[in-house]
């Protein structure tokens, strides 16, 4: 339970500090199927994030994980949206897919099988079907502590779609109630190059280096879960900004 918030706040830190607690749990309990899903998260936000020197061993351990925690979840909602959640980072689509769908019809009310499949939406470029499902989690939960995650998301939909002012509106919504979001703001730099807004872009962009020292493009472009163009917009619009290659 310690590790569990640590898992969701895709921040390096608590990565690395949720995976040594739920190292212990399994220690303990080896066919545990929640610690087994989170870890497999962890370890994969790592490949993802490359928080990792080695991101191809963190994928194949988190892939294993993954597998096992399936075998034993017992079609608990919870484990099912975690091992989605896992998928997605892993670029495991469909199967993301199964996993989040399966939990949301165990447990309609899950907010948080609804906030995966939110961000599954997003990565599979899916703008409207995306800001549905996160306006769904936030009717489900509106004092979630990841409702930031929920705003930021819509902002993330809203620049697949180009629709960038929206993009810019939203991502400051989410940003506003945690600050530090590095992922966060490295979509609000971006977006803002796209609206036109350069002085705000140049600007966010250095908080985004204070953030996050050694960012470049080629690392955002490696962890990227978008197709080819979306994928160069938003590398163009870092580089407009500054983030250097």
């Amino acid at each position: 339970m310690r590790a569990f918030p640590l898992t969701w706040s895709l921040e390096r830190a608590q990565n690395e500090g949720a995976g040594t607690l739920l190292e212990r749990a399994i220690a303990i309990e080896p066919d545990y199927p929640l610690a087994l899903s989170l870890l497999a998260w962890c370890h994969l936000q790592r490949a993802g994030y490359r928080w990792t020197e080695t991101p191809a061993a963190s994928r194949e351990e988190g892939l294993r994980l993954a597998q096992k925690g399936a075998a034993l979840s017992g079609d608990d909602p919870m484990v099912l949206a975690v091992l989605g959640a896992a998928h997605s980072f892993a670029r495991d689509y469909d199967v993301a897919d199964m996993h989040l769908a399966r939990a949301r019809a165990l447990d309609p009310n899950s907010a948080w099988a609804w906030l995966r499949s939110a961000w599954l939406d997003v990565y599979r470029e899916r703008p409207e079907a995306a800001i549905e499902k996160f306006e769904h989690f936030e009717r489900l939960s509106p004092r979630d502590p990841m409702g930031y995650m929920a705003e930021i998301g819509i902002g993330a939909a809203h620049f697949v779609a180009a629709r960038y002012d929206e993009a810019v509106a939203l991502t400051q919504r989410g940003l506003s109630q945690q600050p530090g979001t590095w992922w966060g703001l490295r979509l609000l730099v971006t977006a803002l190059v796209h609206a036109g807004r350069k002085d705000e872009a140049r600007h966010a962009c250095r908080r985004l280096m204070e953030t996050c020292p050694g960012l470049t493009i080629a690392r955002v472009g490696d962890a990227s879960p978008f197709d080819a163009g979306t994928t160069e917009r938003i590398a163009a619009g870092l580089r407009e900004a500054g983030l250097p290659e």
